[in-house]
């Protein structure tokens, strides 16, 4: 059995069904999860929350600001 998540993670996709899914599998699995709908979004969620956040997942193609320029 995998012991749960404590890490904060923030989900970052365009499209909210994805994010949502990916965000609630994450939380299923123990993760604080914050999301953000796009690269602008998620470089001030970012700002906010620098030292809680343990890992960005995010989309690679969105309007304005990328997952790779992210």
């Amino acid at each position: 059995m995998t012991p749960p998540g404590r890490e904060t993670m923030l989900v970052v996709d365009d499209e909210e069904m994805v994010r949502r899914l990916a965000a609630r599998i994450l939380l299923g699995e123990g993760y604080q999860v914050l999301e953000a709908r796009g690269g602008e979004e998620a470089v001030r969620v970012l700002q906010r929350n620098f030292q809680r956040i343990g890992l960005v997942v995010t989309d690679v193609a969105m309007p304005g600001i990328g997952g790779r320029q992210l």
